[in-house]
């Protein structure tokens, strides 16, 4: 069944090519076949995520950017530059919490056969940067003629 799911959702995401947030998340939508009810608290989990995460990216930048100005200078405080790299290091990790309780969130909205497609893309993704050199050696054809 898994097998099926993915053989036609595949080429439908890679032809449609999400050229964008909204497109993507259409594709996301069909291919896991998702109800209006669990689009809708998706649409939540991501406004959420977004919430959370943008100001901290702001706030990583900003940090990022003094610290390189701080780098950049002859002699730098070296306490000040302990002090923003462990900023730096408090953030990310905020932005990694946050995106995993966005993932955690978005799989406890799936039923079984949902999470077993959403997993087959999670492996897709993992093989997809080999397939180019399948392809070129004539191994696999990514459409039948």
């Amino acid at each position: 069944m898994l097998v099926l799911a993915m053989a036609v959702a595949i080429p439908a995401v890679a032809q449609e090519q999400a050229p964008d947030r909204a497109a993507a998340k259409q594709v996301v939508a069909r291919t896991l076949q998702l109800t209006a009810q669990q689009a809708a608290d998706w649409e939540a989990l991501w406004a959420a995520r977004e919430n959370t995460v943008g100001p901290l990216r702001a706030e990583l930048k900003a940090v990022r950017g003094e610290l390189k100005a701080l780098l950049g200078q002859s002699g730098p405080d070296t306490a000040k530059v302990g002090e923003l790299t462990i900023e730096a290091a408090g953030l990310r990790d905020r932005i990694a919490a946050a995106r995993k309780s966005y993932v955690e969130g978005f799989e406890a909205l799936l039923d079984a056969d949902q999470a077993a497609r959403l997993e087959g893309m999670r492996k897709a993704a993992r093989v997809a940067p080999l397939v180019p050199a399948f392809e070129h050696t004539g191994l696999v054809r990514r459409h039948l003629r």
